[in-house]
């Protein structure tokens, strides 16, 4: 299960940083930059999920 929460965390993370370097890319994947903080609230609900899945 830890894999896939890697994954997941990985795939959030890349949304964002597409938008920031590779526009045209995200564009084509239907990325806009008003979907920027969305992103945001997204990654940091999953960390929290894993902080808490951890103990931490």
């Amino acid at each position: 299960m830890p894999e896939a929460t890697a994954k997941d965390l990985a795939l959030l993370r890349l949304r964002p940083d597409l938008l920031r370097y590779a526009p045209d890319v995200a564009a084509r994947f239907g990325l806009t930059p008003s979907d920027a903080e969305t992103f945001e609230a997204e990654e940091n609900a999953v960390l929290e999920e894993v902080d808490a899945g951890s103990g931490a």
